[in-house]
């Protein structure tokens, strides 16, 4: 009795506590409403089918024999008869109903819970990304007035305009974010891949050397890519960003675009490489690798999570292989 009261409280305790619980429930309530009702409607329409037939034959019969006892007793019990099986039935189908009733809705519903999740999962992972460096801006300037150091002052200026630069690319990267999730129509064009490529990496090449990173291509010219051409334009620059950002001092990438049956980009560097357990989750938006393979202080854990929603957008497939101590190969197949 003990044990039924406590989940009995568990219940209410859920029923109050979960909107999620309860849409479970009034979901399951309505089905099983809705299939009372059908049931309900399909016996009587067989109960009175064969109620009919009888009738009938009974009117039939009577101008010949009015008195025939037996035989309306014999109706009459199978009447009954069939009645009793009817509700039998109506009965064990109703449950058996109101059980998958209750699965259907909690399947239902269960797209809505996860996404729910996922959202507080994002807002307090938003919450603290920026919490961290508002954190260190505050508390430096507090000590910087305290200290009323001038070649201090300049220091922790400097220090807070690094932040004011993280807190600004994690913006960025949260309304990309924001805007890839408002259900828009990409606009695709053919684009000259081959170009675009290499224009990236003349933009980074000034941020390579002065990371003593070495950059070397092998660029196959004149390649077309159905896509937008933006969105993969971030995509590349994140990949190979972060393949400097993610590498070993005097390191190498090495980025090679060819075309076979499908084009194919690979940029290939020389860090120490991600675990195989972290290649499941380095897609995930603000995952960050407890590996302490990053040369960067620190990173939003989003430029992986958008690399991967630009490729699917595009109909791109993102691919990585990684060994530890060697390094790691991020491929691009634009199908």
């Amino acid at each position: 009795m003990n044990n039924i009261s406590r989940q009995f409280e568990v219940l209410v305790t859920k029923w109050k506590n979960d909107l999620f619980f309860r849409a479970e429930i009034k979901l399951a309530f309505w089905y099983s409403i809705g299939v009372l009702f059908f049931l309900s409607v399909l016996s009587f329409g067989i109960f009175f089918l064969f109620d009919s037939g009888f009738s009938a034959e009974r009117d039939f019969e009577g101008r010949e024999e009015n008195d025939n006892y037996v035989e309306e007793r014999f109706e009459e019990e199978a009447n009954e008869h069939l009645l009793d099986v009817i509700i039998k039935v109506d009965i064990i189908f109703a449950v058996i109903l109101v059980f998958l009733s209750f699965i259907i809705a909690r399947k239902t519903i269960k797209p809505l819970r996860e996404a729910s999740v996922r959202e507080k999962m994002f807002t307090a992972d938003v919450a603290h990304e920026f919490r961290t460096p508002l954190t260190v801006i505050k508390t430096g300037t507090e000590v910087a007035i305290r200290k009323n150091d001038l070649e201090y002052f300049k220091k922790v200026s400097e220090d807070n305009l690094n932040e004011i630069d993280s807190l600004s690319a994690l913006l960025n990267d949260l309304i990309f974010l924001i805007k890839n999730n408002s259900f828009k129509k990409t606009e695709k064009s053919n684009v000259l891949l081959s170009g675009l490529v290499e224009r990236e990496l003349n933009l980074l090449s000034e941020y390579a050397k002065t990371n003593e990173i070495n950059i070397t291509s092998e660029i196959q010219k004149d390649i077309f890519v159905f896509c937008n051409e933006e969105e993969v334009k971030r995509l590349v620059k994140n990949i190979i960003k972060n393949a400097i950002d993610y590498n070993k001092q005097g390191g190498r990438v090495e980025v090679y675009l060819n075309k076979t049956k499908n084009v194919s980009l690979k940029i290939k560097d020389t860090g120490i490489g991600i675990s195989k357990e972290d290649q499941k989750y380095i897609f995930n938006r603000f995952f960050k690798s407890d590996n302490s393979r990053a040369r960067v202080k620190s990173g939003s854990g989003l430029g992986l999570a958008i690399a991967k929603e630009i490729a699917d957008e595009n109909n791109i497939s993102l691919t990585v292989s990684s060994t530890i101590g060697e390094g790691s190969i991020f491929e691009l197949v634009f199908q």
